[in-house]
């Protein structure tokens, strides 16, 4: 009792202790509640004995520069100090149990668990280590779990203690300033003076084998025998102890126990790139279950598609409720931003409300610790407008219902005499309830965008009261607030580029950068409007494009976790490290970057991580509301895997939310189609498809995907009626001139998947050819030749193909024609091994794997690996 007197003299008015929750390691630990905030945090005492070995000043400048780490896998550092003993410091107290006590209650733990665990873990290293910060006390103790997250807490506390205690006083008792035995690495055990981040990536190998194994490397009856064995024993290999784990998982934690630093692996993010390919998004094991267990797993997820990613609540006080999977989890409660409502009577400033709420959103998204949808997309239409209800303007529980959000923070504007004032509230969507008042701001006609960032600020405490610390405590970092110029451009940018205009979004997005310079985000999403432009006069080039990622590059310091994300995804030149940089812009926003996330995987051939990932998205909610590709995507996971039971279950509820559309009706006909039963599959389209509305994919492209399928997955006699209407459809369907070379084309292909050779060779001699002949379509000439057995000639169009450069974003497609001139000319193993040179160099699986030119290469291994199944 007398410490906790103690420290509340010495606290004084700023904090009014609540409780004790008991000892962390050597400290003792108390829940106060933070009285100018209305916020409950943790103070941690160290004792009399550790705490008159130190500098209390040096103790709370180190403390304070990693009180900096704001991420959301880390418990972040509030402050420190005291003029006399106790020496303490303080975290937000949040919700959940440590992983010391998961481990207790179990042992070893289930391994698509332990990898979800250590990769939020390296995900807080990698962070730590990029801002300088080394740990160097990762065990368990320190990792908080909750709703299928790992956090970790006391970062640069060691180092605080270690760097503000002098050398004649300097702290060798087991506990927080050394490290903890049992995870200390050999360069802490030596006490050498220069200790590296290269420490926690050992500790974190001894975190990954207990987790494995149910124990540590080393073990021993005192501090100085395991101590002992780190420095020189070598641990028994993890694969001998744990023979189901996969070797990839086996070697990196045996790399992390190298005894030199310089052997392990060379930081965090190396741990973090292997770790996201040994797991699916919501560490689901890389098998598929059987359809029923299929489909219970794929209601329970749809019931909590929200719960996908990011940072959850924990405690970490005692009797809180034991560890549970991710499918047990309690979704987090979401959030949209509602337009503020212009009540100042100018119609001058109604775009004002849509500003506000733009930047309210992105700040509360940024932080990585809400989960908040995106109002844009329900806002503002998008090209499938036609089966979606309008939106009412003002009508905040129809925002919430299509955002599926239980919360909507909204305002008003009003006048005050020459000046605004901004009032917002979070109110409950169901109930009418209000949750929170936000204080009003009051800001100038002209310049209103600091009271719109500290309205932000204030939400973001307000939210961080209610469901997580870690809200406020990102925001704090926040850096740069455009000018409102800047940011209605910014705005009206965002709302072209939802709908798919992308010139028009780059030309606000320009104008936004010439408005405000430092407006680093604008340049991001202008690059991304680039990217999207149509080809013309007016897009520009690649190194134009490259040069502006360059710029933002060398200031990424100055963007948030999530624009780094986007801009690491941008950068990337290979596959694995795109997945990667989305899975981190997915874990922070969810709601907007999970669907490219799974296209990429299936573009990648992971299609099972796609499965994975889309069953926790509601498609009739939130971004992906009114985009029937969520459909096509998903369901060209199950077409890759062959499992004609599963991608006639996505159609079938892709047909349920848009009941006649082309895209879902040509679906199931594929499905059906590919699975043999072809009647149902021609009665289905051939009597719904011409009168179906459109939704960005048309009848010719559906009549072309269900010959495709019927040629790839159907014995001939099967395929051929099929293949036999797809041709006379093209052949006498082009109804406007325009597309009559597309229709051709299409007819040459089908031509061909029927072995109408002849015919094939023919509309590849009188289609209308480049003007100036380019690689690929001497490819194509090379091809048809092959098809008609015509070697020499095949063989004089390829070496004339080959001997023109190709084209600066070629990526694969030399090699897919390749394969496919191979196979034509009978040689398996040569078009085999193209395939998959055409996958290493950016041509899309799906387009490989279900390449009908490529059928007989089905059963090839090296054709087959190219998906993982």
């Amino acid at each position: 009792m007398a410490l906790r007197e103690d420290l509340q003299i010495i606290l004084g008015d700023a904090y009014t202790i609540e409780r004790e929750l008991g000892g962390g390691g050597m400290s003792r630990v108390f829940v106060a509640t933070q009285r100018e905030l209305g916020r409950q945090v943790v103070v941690k005492v160290l004792p009399p004995d550790m705490a008159a070995a130190v500098s209390i000043d040096r103790f709370k400048r180190e403390i304070m520069l990693a009180a900096r780490l704001q991420h959301p896998h880390i418990v972040p550092l509030l402050g420190a100090g005291a003029s006399a003993e106790p020496l303490w410091f303080t975290m937000p107290y949040v919700q959940g149990h440590s992983l010391r006590e998961r481990l207790s209650s179990g042992g070893e733990l289930p391994i698509p668990e332990v990898v979800r665990i250590l990769r939020d873990v390296a995900d807080a290293l990698a962070y730590a280590h990029r801002h300088g910060v080394v740990h160097r006390d990762i065990k368990p103790e320190n990792v908080l779990l909750g709703e299928g997250h790992a956090l970790v807490t006391d970062f640069g506390v060691s180092k605080a203690i270690a760097d503000s205690t002098s050398d004649a006083n300097r702290i060798t008792a087991t506990g927080v300033a050394l490290g903890t035995p049992a995870y200390m690495s050999p360069e802490q055990a030596n006490a050498e003076p220069h200790v590296d981040h290269r420490a926690d990536i050992y500790a974190f190998g001894v975190l990954a084998y207990e987790l494995l194994a149910g124990r540590p490397p080393f073990t021993g009856s005192s501090p100085h025998s395991v101590i002992a064995a780190h420095i020189r024993d070598i641990p028994d290999p993890i694969a001998a102890l744990r023979p189901q784990i996969a070797p990839e998982l086996a070697d990196l934690v045996m790399r992390c126990l190298e005894k030199r630093p310089a052997d392990r692996p060379k930081s965090a993010d190396e741990l973090l790139a292997l770790l996201a390919t040994l797991a699916t998004p919501t560490g689901a094991p890389s098998y598929a279950p059987g359809r029923a267990a299929r489909m219970t797993a794929r209601a329970k997820r749809r019931s909590l598609f929200i719960a996908v990613a990011g940072v959850v609540l924990l405690a970490l006080g005692a009797g809180v409720r034991a560890w549970r999977g991710p499918a047990d989890a309690p979704a987090r409660a979401r959030i949209v931003v509602a337009p503020f409502a212009n009540e100042t009577g100018d119609k001058a400033l109604d775009d004002l409300g849509k500003v506000i709420a733009g930047f309210v959103q992105d700040a509360l998204t940024h932080t990585g610790a809400l989960d908040v949808a995106d109002f844009r997309a329900l806002t503002t239409a998008p090209a499938q407008a036609s089966v979606l209800s309008p939106m009412v303007p003002g009508d905040n529980t129809a925002l919430a219902d299509a955002a599926g959000a239980s919360l909507v923070l909204h305002g008003t504007v009003f006048k005050v005499g020459d000046s605004l004032e901004i009032r917002a509230r979070v109110i409950d969507a169901r109930t009418g309830t209000v949750r929170a008042s936000i204080p009003a701001e009051r800001a100038s006609v002209g310049a209103p965008m600091v009271a719109v960032s500290q309205i932000a600020r204030r939400a973001a405490g307000a939210l961080a009261t209610m469901f997580n610390a870690q809200a406020q405590s990102a925001l704090t970092g926040a850096t740069h607030v455009p000018t409102y110029a800047a940011y209605r451009e910014f705005t009206a940018g965002m709302e072209a580029y939802q709908i798919g205009n992308f010139d028009a979004a780059a030309d606000r997005f320009k104008r936004a950068i010439a408005q405000d310079s430092a407006f680093l985000a604008a340049s991001l999403w202008l690059s991304a409007a680039f990217n999207n432009a149509s080809p013309g006069p007016l897009k520009p080039t690649g190194d134009s494009i490259r040069a502006i990622l360059a710029a933002l590059d060398r200031r990424r310091s100055e963007l948030s976790e999530l624009d780094r994300a986007i801009l690491d995804f941008s950068l990337a030149e290979e596959r694995e490290e795109r997945i990667v940089a989305l899975r981190k812009a997915t874990a922070i926003w969810p709601d907007r970057w999970a669907y490219t996330l799974g296209a990429l995987l299936n573009f990648a051939g992971r299609p099972r991580e796609t499965i994975a990932l889309f069953e926790t998205i509601d498609p009739t909610k939130g971004f992906m509301r009114g985009w029937t590709a969520y459909w096509l995507v998903y369901f060209w996971s199950y077409l890759l895997l062959g499992d004609f039971e599963g991608a006639s279950d996505v159609a079938h509820r892709g047909r349920q939310q848009y009941p006649n559309t082309t895209l879902t009706l040509c679906l199931q006909g594929i499905a059906l189609t590919g699975s043999g039963r072809v009647a149902e599959a021609d009665s289905l389209t051939n009597a719904a498809l011409p009168g179906s509305p459109p939704s960005g994919h048309d009848e010719a492209w559906c009549r072309r995907q269900l010959a495709r399928s019927a040629a790839y997955f159907l014995p001939p006699a099967q395929q051929r009626p099929i293949l036999e209407s797809a041709l006379r459809y093209f052949e006498f369907g082009a109804r406007d001139s325009s597309l009559a070379r597309s229709y051709e084309l299409n007819a040459a292909h089908i031509a061909m998947w029927l072995g109408d050779t002849a015919r094939f060779v023919a509309y590849h001699d009188t289609l209308r050819l480049p003007r100036i002949p380019d690689r690929e379509s001497l490819l194509a000439r090379s091809y048809a030749r092959a098809l008609a057995h015509d070697r020499a000639g095949s063989e004089r169009f390829r070496s004339a193909a080959l001997a023109i450069p190709p084209h600066r974003f070629d990526r694969g497609a030399t090699e897919h024609w390749l394969a496919r001139i191979d196979l034509a000319l009978g040689d398996v193993p040569a078009a085999a091994r193209h395939a998959s040179e055409a996958r290493k160099k950016g041509r899309s699986v799906d387009g490989i794997h279900l390449d009908v030119a490529l059928r007989q290469l089905r059963g090839n291994p090296v054709f087959e690996a190219l998906v993982k199944r």
